[in-house]
């Protein structure tokens, strides 16, 4: 490189000026001939682009709305049913919870306690309570029936608890006695003009009929309320006991918010609608014609209409498909899209009439024509004009931009010189790049100048961080390994066999889904006759459950040395946790009591797994048996014992949710078949041999897939003392 004038020979400076003067010369060259060009051709090139940006404007508005509108109607529509379908979902499974409830109750009734239920009280109208209701006839005070409301009654909580939690208007428990327990706020309902008590017909109600006829969880079709005559749904459960119908469980959900969304929804020539599962629409803002509500009887079948397109497009909705489709109803195209609600069964359609999505391509295309004339009359005008100075000003263009490109490389090439100086000035303590005043162009220079300094100085920042982090790593692993250690040593890990100990063999493991897990099991004497063995699960995982186990365990050994039935332990425990059970945690637990003498057997189920027992030498069984709550989940809840007598020679494997529960890739779960049929494969190995077979199953069974669930197995063989020899 050369300086000259000074003006660097073959440097950026002159480079960037060549470039500028090339670009000028072409620039000015082209333009010159396109003006030429444009003159002579100006009249017929005006006439065909118009023609031919107004046939664009049509097609690229009418593929650009239609497009806009699958889109939105399909995303609307999938939307408004997903929501509608999530408030269906949650009623689903809050009225299953109600069920659930119900039938521990009435399969425990004779040692459940008997609450009271009063009759409605106009006074409380607006306040949540439980009130009961009968039919015409029905003796509410007879002893039968006093006796099955006092059991109900003790849901009264459990009902206001879920009325307040749920977006519903009631919860209930009808009886086949015609005995109905409501919670609600609306106490005031109950009565007529007079202020007299109305009865209800409950084994008429449509949910009632149509529980009982579906055996199953049963939604109603849309119906008017018994006491406000709003329009709603009702989810009902029917629970057995025993094998016999003991009462449906429910809640109903007014559907104002659905009604007001589709009166709401209608626009010029668009609306949506709702369709039940019987092509029925039953919410619409048309006042007549094919989309109009009727009730059932009026209503016709979509899915059956004498319009095939309509038809077939019902057909496809019910069955889940949603793409939009064009439809001709009564000699008209709509744009229609569709998306079902799998809770209940319904439809939302978006209905769109056609006109109305090639309206603005229409008003586009007159617009267009009215802005081309005005601006070809503009254009001819200032072309006359333009021709004449158009030569002058490319000459003073020329001369400004050759004035204007030296400068310019100048002021580019300066900062450029000194930040590659300051860059290669940086090295060993010194890594950080400073910015200059001289580097403050306040253009792409100085924003390149500080992006440097930023790097550099976060480059040093994270050095530090780095290195802070790389030590607090090897702080927490270390922590992590003391917790796993103490872990494993709060649990038993020398198991006795037979050889040291006749009456029983005994084989125990855990294997957490982290470092620590909140899975444990135990086995000690309670008494110089019985062996206590417990397995357990924390409803958590981590450094959070390992603690909640460690306090779990101690009070659980603790108690139990203290004398007392397992449900005596149990409860115990249940009662002291959840006093100070802030974190929501729960644990399930299985804990038996073995005479080694005679092999009687008593134990407790708080919400645990099913043991496999092996009896009289022969296949491994689950013993499904009655068993309460898990502790700490619904506090002061009773716990059922069970009582088996075990024969030398049977066996008993507990286990932990994480055993059935371990998935493969395709996301299959293991599953208790799988586990009863590993365990009968190997009955005839002990107890360490048989377990160590089931994890290996487990483990092929999973492959690479990550397990998120704590493992833990416990397997014990009774021999009973009269083999001590």
């Amino acid at each position: 490189m050369r300086k000259i004038m000074n003006i660097v020979i073959g440097g950026i400076q002159q480079k960037i000026f060549n470039v500028f003067l090339l670009t000028m010369l072409l620039v000015m060259g082209a333009y010159t001939v396109t003006l030429i060009v444009a003159s002579t051709n100006l009249n017929q090139l005006v006439g065909d682009t118009g023609e031919k940006q107004k046939e664009s404007i049509r097609v690229i508005s009418e593929s650009a709305m239609s497009t806009v509108v699958t889109r939105c109607m399909e995303e609307n529509t999938a939307l408004r049913a997903g929501a509608a379908n999530e408030v269906f979902q949650g009623l689903r499974n809050n009225v299953q919870l109600l069920g659930d409830y119900a039938r521990v109750l009435f399969s425990n009734r004779e040692s459940e306690p008997r609450q009271k239920v009063e009759l409605p009280d106009a006074g409380r109208d607006g306040e949540v309570s439980v009130q009961l209701i009968t039919e015409a006839g029905v003796d509410a005070q007879q002893e039968d029936i006093a006796d099955t409301v006092g059991l109900i009654g003790n849901m009264s909580d459990m009902l206001c608890a879920l009325l307040r939690s749920m977006d519903v208007n009631s919860c209930f428990v009808a009886t086949p006695d015609g005995v109905l327990v409501i919670a609600d706020d609306r106490s005031g309902s109950k009565f007529n003009d007079k202020g007299e008590l109305l009865s209800l017909p409950v084994r008429e109600r449509p949910w009632y009929t149509g529980a009982v006829s579906a055996g199953e969880m049963y939604f109603t079709d849309v119906e008017r309320d018994a006491f406000t005559d709003k329009v709603g749904i009702v989810c009902a459960l029917p629970v057995y006991a025993d094998g016999q119908l003991v009462c449906i469980v429910g809640a109903d959900l007014f559907l104002d918010f659905m009604e007001e969304t589709v009166n709401g929804s209608e626009e010029e020539g668009s609306f949506l609608c709702v369709m039940n599962e019987k092509g029925h629409i039953i919410f619409s803002p048309e006042s007549e014609g094919i989309f109009e509500a009727k009730i059932s009887e009026q209503a016709e079948d979509l899915r059956k209409s004498e319009e095939t397109e309509l038809a077939d497009f019902a057909q496809d909705v019910s069955k889940g498909e949603t793409k939009m489709c064009l439809v001709t109803v009564g000699g008209k195209e709509y744009y229609m899209s569709g998306a079902a609600m799998d809770t209940v069964g319904w439809s939302v359609l978006a209905v769109v009439d056609r006109l109305v999505t090639e309206e603005p391509a229409r008003l586009m295309e007159q617009q267009f024509e009215q802005t081309l004339d005005e601006a070809s009359q503009t254009f001819y005008s200032g072309v006359n004009h333009a021709k004449t100075g158009i030569i002058l000003l490319l000459v003073v263009i020329f001369a400004l931009c050759c004035a204007g490109s030296l400068l310019l490389a100048k002021r580019i090439v300066k900062p450029l010189g000194l930040m590659t100086k300051r860059v290669a000035s940086l090295g060993g303590n010194h890594l950080q790049f400073m910015m200059e005043d001289d580097l403050r162009t306040g253009d792409e220079i100085e924003v390149l100048a500080e992006a440097f300094a930023k790097l550099s100085k976060k480059t040093l920042q994270y050095v530090d961080e780095v290195t802070k982090a790389t030590a607090e790593r090897e702080r927490m692993g270390a922590e992590l390994s003391v917790a796993t250690t103490i872990q494993n040593s709060m649990l038993p890990n020398l198991f006795p066999d037979f050889a040291d100990v006749p009456e029983y063999d005994m084989f125990a493991s855990m294997s957490p889904a982290r470092e620590v897990g909140g899975d444990f099991y135990d086995f000690f004497m309670v008494d110089p006759d019985h062996l206590a063995v417990l397995i357990a699960d924390v409803s958590d995982k981590g450094v959070g459950a390992a603690l909640f186990m460690a306090i779990s365990k101690s009070m659980i050994k603790m108690r139990a040395q203290m004398g007392g039935s397992p449900a005596e332990v149990i409860s115990y425990v249940d009662k002291r946790i959840s006093e100070t059970n802030d974190a929501g945690m729960f644990v399930t637990l299985w804990l038996g009591y073995i005479d080694l003498n005679t092999g009687h057997t008593v134990a407790c189920n708080a919400g645990h797994d099913y043991p496999a027992i092996a009896c009289n030498n022969g296949d491994f069984v689950v013993e499904k048996s009655k068993h309460g709550s898990p502790i700490a989940f619904l506090p002061g809840m009773p716990f059922p014992e069970i009582e088996f007598d075990l024969k030398p020679g049977d066996r008993i494997v507990l286990y932990t949710d994480g055993v059935p529960e371990a998935k493969n890739p395709e996301g299959e779960r293991f599953g208790v078949e799988r586990m009863v049929e590993v365990l009968n494969a190997n009955r005839q190995e002990n107890n360490k041999t048989t377990l160590e077979k089931l994890r290996e199953a487990v483990n092929t069974f999973a492959g690479e897939e990550p397990q998120f669930d704590d493992m833990t197995m416990l397997g014990i063989t009774y021999y009973g003392r009269a083999h001590k020899a």
